[in-house]
């Protein structure tokens, strides 16, 4: 006690110090107020235009409506009932104005609210519009921008308090006219007795008022009901949501008369007190002085207090910034020491002049074993000591009290389960003996349940009870052989205990009587069954499965894994197929009738087959009437194709390549997913990619291109060479004489392995045996044609064979050779030659060579710089003239031109050499080149040097080219014949060429030379294109 007279002592001075500094310690000047008529003096300015006017106090019939009371107050004038700040105003609200009152530091609307937002939220008492002109309306919803003036609010709990507070009595506050007692309506408040509406229902009318108290939300507002004589606040939560109350519209004010109308404060706001002309902020629920400029602290200062951004106290001649505890709690000094204060659910304690929040240990001491199972309250948590600690409570200790030694071993139940005390704690307990008791002989046998576990008194010592025991009671003396039915198994009280009765304990034998009994001996997870004057055991294909038995016989089922479907038939599952599980059994019964299980497939008809009877697919014929004949060849019905006489079912590689194989496309191919197929009589075969593309191999060494690389056929197979070649250049004399002609492959091409000047080299394959196949010994001599021209197979290499080679292999006849035909009369073959006719009327033999058509006779007009051999004109009619280079330009007649290098090649490549290597018969003086097949018919003309001799008749002629070498402009090329009589020493120089690829080996084969452009040649000319 001595203690609590101390702190509070101590908070009382602190309090004193905060009020005192500020300045708030002065009596008021008491004010002269009527009691019952008074007049309005307005000092402050109105939206209608006037100020410092004496009004009358009746105001018109407005939003707000004015009382029969008025009354005159300075400004801001100080009240010595009310101990507070006092002053009538008004302010502009709707079209009039609305008279204000301000006490202390709210100013309050002088009525009561009168707005009529919606019916839903807001009524009249009991519904009666005259209640409403007297009290306002009452409201279920209260919203300031609808009910109250710019700047006002609904009235907070707090401007409440803070009116209570300041009038101290009701008496003052209430309307003189309305309520009963001693109510004077004195400061126009006019407080008024509303009552109340929950829903259609209303109380108090007349006698008490309801105000609303708003709160920053539901739970913080309060519900201030006032009588005549006192008031007090309930929760709005304690209400219905269906209840409406009055509401008063109010705003705090930013000035005061005197500071002790500052009301209570927890934020940073600002009030201006008139009497020293000072702003005050509220901090930490003081108010603290604004000053500008630093007053003195000395020792008649002690104590005091200002506020500059910060608050600051006076201590020991300096200023120091406070602290929020110290503001809240007061000053923590030597003489407050081990003080202790209360805010915000925390007890402070003062300890060496700094406020910390006191401990347990500050405010209990020690646990020890005097305090064993005491409790305690401490900043808003229960305690309890046990052993030498305090612990918080458990919520069962919270719940039914702290386990102490007072109530040591009492059991209390709790959902079920239960708690012993012991040791200063609850613990949960399961042991009969805590619950129920000991076990003796009043209990014996019985069976009690304790949270959930059954127990059982058995011999003077709780067990467990068994599964049984619990089901079907104790198993004892007088029980034995007791039979208890449980489903479709029995159980037998042996020798103190249940268990399965065994088939001939429950029912014996299998008599009439018991036919289709089940029962389930659970010892062994057999089923029985009485059928037949035996007892049989039963038997199920799955475990998913029930037992066959009377009640579901003929029933069926399906088993998914693996998937099997089954028929119960006099206690047995029987196998069935998946047609008579969808469709009904196939019996004596239903024999011949049909199902369709799917559309677009083949029924089924029931069928007797041997000693049963069985579903059977039915065929094309028994469902639609249809052969597999010519006439319904490659037709489908039903996902069945007719081929060859059979209606079958496509296989599954013709559903992938999506084509059948029937016997009306054998041969043809098909592919895919980079599979290659071929049509034959026994389906779609598998075939390589070549054969797909390429085709049949019918014959050997015939060779074919896929994707850049070349193939040959061997053995009725595309291959390629099996030789791999790395380097074209090396010698393949790694094969043997008898490996000349085997084949190589390099990056896709086929090379020969070829004999050549007594080395093994590998050759490319040349286009015409890409084109005709390999030239091999078995073909050794074979004539081909390809593309109009000639080839034969000589020597491992398909070459280009001369006139009397092709001649002397063709039958006789009519024979086209490049584009030229041949006759035979006889055995002799003769050029079908065409012909020419100068200027000068000669007439000529023209031969035609691939797209090239050639004179075949010297041209014989004259020209300057042209001369008959020996200048003789009978050589002119035998060998034509003999031209320099420059006449020889111009010779040719008007269609035709002298031929240039490139069309002597051109002609050479078309097979030049048949041609070349036939001279005319008997013009030549080497018998080696008279022949029988006529051709190009060279004639040794013999030339004319520049001296102008002639030389060389029988021996050597020359054809001018139009070209000159590249080195000697003053040397034309001409083409050179000449047999083997010529000199040795005979040469001419500057070569203007050579000889073309394949032509080397043959001698005949003439080559192009240079000389001066004054000697005389033959001119041979060639047809414009």
């Amino acid at each position: 006690m001595r203690l609590t007279i101390v702190i509070a002592s101590a908070v009382l001075i602190l309090n004193a110090i905060f009020i005192g500094c500020s300045g708030y310690g002065s009596e008021y000047t008491p004010e002269e107020y009527s009691s019952d008529s008074f007049s309005f003096f307005y000092s402050s300015s109105y939206k209608s235009g006037s100020s410092s006017s004496a009004y009358s106090s009746a105001y018109s019939s407005s939003y707000y409506s004015s009382s029969s009371e008025s009354i005159f107050i300075p400004n801001l004038e100080y009240d010595k009932n009310l101990n507070a700040t006092v002053k009538l105003d008004s302010v502009w609200y709707k079209g009039s104005y609305a008279k204000t009152i301000q006490i202390g530091s709210y100013i309050w609307l002088t009525e009561n609210a009168k707005e009529y937002p919606t019916w839903r939220t807001s009524k009249c008492y009991d519904v009666q519009d005259e209640n409403c002109e007297k009290y306002g309306y009452l409201y279920l919803q209260w919203d300031a921008a609808t009910l109250c003036p710019d700047s006002f609010s609904i009235a907070t709990a707090t401007a409440w308090e803070s009116l209570f507070k300041a009038v101290g009595s009701n008496t003052y506050i209430l309307s003189s006219t309305l309520w009963s007692g001693t109510a004077n309506g004195t400061y126009a408040l006019n407080l008024v007795p509303g009552g109340m509406c929950d829903g259609f229902t209303c109380i108090d009318g007349g006698k008490k008022a309801y105000y609303v108290g708003a709160g920053t939300s539901k739970s913080d507002t309060k519900i201030f009901i006032i009588d005549s004589d006192s008031h007090t606040s309930k929760p709005l939560s304690s209400f219905s949501d269906s209840s409406f109350f009055s509401v008063r519209c109010a705003k705090q004010s930013t000035q005061v008369k005197k500071g002790s109308d500052l009301s209570a404060c927890d934020t940073k706001e600002k009030m201006t007190v008139q009497e020293d002309s000072s702003t005050y902020t509220c901090i930490y629920g003081k108010w603290f002085k604004e000053v500008y400029r630093e007053p003195e602290c000395s020792k008649s200062t002690e104590g005091s207090t200002y506020y500059k951004i910060r608050p600051y106290v006076c201590q020991d001649g300096e200023w120091r910034e406070l602290e929020e505890l110290e503001i809240r709690l007061g000053y923590c000094t030597s003489a407050t020491q081990n003080a202790t204060a209360f805010y915000n659910d925390t007890t402070y304690i003062c300890d060496n002049l700094t406020w910390r929040k006191q401990t347990l240990l500050d405010a209990q001491g020690e646990c020890n074993e005097q305090k064993a199972g005491d409790s305690i309250y401490h900043n808003g948590v229960s305690y309890i000591c046990r052993g030498t600690t305090w612990q918080t409570l458990t919520s069962m200790e919270n719940k039914y009290g702290v386990c102490n030694s007072k109530r040591l071993g009492e059991v209390i139940s709790e959902q079920n389960y239960y708690y012993i005390c012991s040791n200063n704690a609850w613990s949960k307990t399961t042991n009969p003996a805590d619950v129920i008791g000991k076990c003796d002989t009043t209990k014996t046998d019985s069976i009690y349940i304790i949270s959930n576990y059954y127990h059982v008194c058995e011999g003077g010592t709780w067990r467990s009870a068994t599964n049984n025991e619990i089901v079907y009671g104790r198993c004892n003396a007088r029980k034995q052989d007791t039979l208890i039915k449980s489903g479709n198994y029995k159980l037998i009280c042996d020798k103190n205990a249940w268990r399965y009765a065994t088939l001939q304990e429950a029912y014996g034998a299998c008599t009439a009587e018991l036919q289709d009994t089940i029962y389930v001996y659970a010892a062994d997870s057999n089923t029985y069954v009485c059928n037949n004057l035996t007892w049989s055991r039963l038997t199920k294909p799955n475990a998913s499965l029930s037992y066959c038995t009377k009640k579901n016989q003929g029933s069926k089922a399906k088993i998914n894994s693996p998937k099997s479907y089954w028929l119960c038939n006099n206690y047995q599952w029987v196998s069935i197929d998946s047609l008579s599980y969808n469709y009904g059994t196939c019996n004596i019964d239903s024999v011949g009738n049909k199902i369709y299980p799917k559309k677009d497939s083949l029924g089924y008809i029931c069928k007797s087959v041997g000693t049963q009877y069985q579903w059977v697919q039915m065929t094309i014929k028994e469902q639609f009437g249809l052969d597999c004949d010519e006439s319904t060849q490659d037709t489908m019905v039903v996902g069945r194709l007719c081929d060859n006489g059979t209606w079958r079912t496509p296989t599954s590689l013709e559903k992938t390549i999506g084509k059948y194989c029937s016997k009306k496309n054998i041969g043809e191919k098909a592919t895919t997913s980079s599979k290659y197929y071929q049509c034959e009589s026994t389906g779609w075969t598998s075939i390589t990619k070549s054969m797909y593309y390429l085709g049949e191999c019918s014959r050997d060494s015939i060779i074919s291109v896929l994707d850049g690389v070349e193939y040959y056929c061997s053995d009725g197979n595309w291959i390629t060479p099996p030789n791999a070649i790395t380097d074209t250049t090396a010698s393949c004399s790694g094969l043997n004489s008898g490996q000349s002609g085997k084949t190589g492959a390099y990056k896709g091409k086929i090379y020969i392995c070829k004999y050549n000047s007594g080395y093994y080299n590998w050759v490319r394959l040349n286009d015409a045996a890409i084109q005709l196949g390999f030239c091999t010994n078995a073909r050794e001599g074979e004539l081909a044609k390809l593309n109009d021209k000639y080839y034969m197979c000589q020597y491992s290499w398909w070459r280009v064979p001369d006139l009397s080679l092709i001649l002397s292999k063709s039958e006789c006849g009519t024979i086209n050779i490049d584009g030229q035909e041949y006759t035979c009369s006889g055995d002799k073959w003769t050029p079908v030659y065409g012909s020419m006719t100068d200027s000068d009327k000669n007439t000529y033999k023209t031969l035609k060579v691939g797209t090239q058509t050639w004179m075949v006779e010297n041209l014989n007009y004259k020209t300057e710089n042209s001369w008959c051999y020996n200048n003789a004109d009978r050589y002119c009619a035998q060998y034509g003239r003999l031209y320099t280079w420059d006449a020889a330009q111009t010779a040719c007649p008007k269609g035709w031109h002298l031929p240039s290098h490139e069309e002597f090649n051109s002609l050479r490549s078309n097979s030049l050499h048949i041609y070349l290597s036939n001279h005319d018969n008997g013009n030549w003086q080497t018998e080696r080149y008279n022949n029988k097949y006529p051709g190009f018919e060279i004639l040794a003309a013999g030339i004319r040097t520049e001296g102008g001799t002639f030389d060389y008749e029988h021996r050597l002629t020359g054809l001018w080219l139009t070209d000159t070498p590249e080195d000697d402009t003053n040397r034309g090329c001409f083409m050179k014949f000449q047999d083997e009589s010529m000199p040795a020493d005979y040469s001419t120089s500057s070569r203007c060429g050579s000889k073309t690829e394949g032509y080397n080996a043959l001698p005949e084969s003439p080559d192009v030379f240079a000389n001066e452009k004054g000697y005389g040649y033959s001119v041979r000319c060639i047809k414009d294109d």
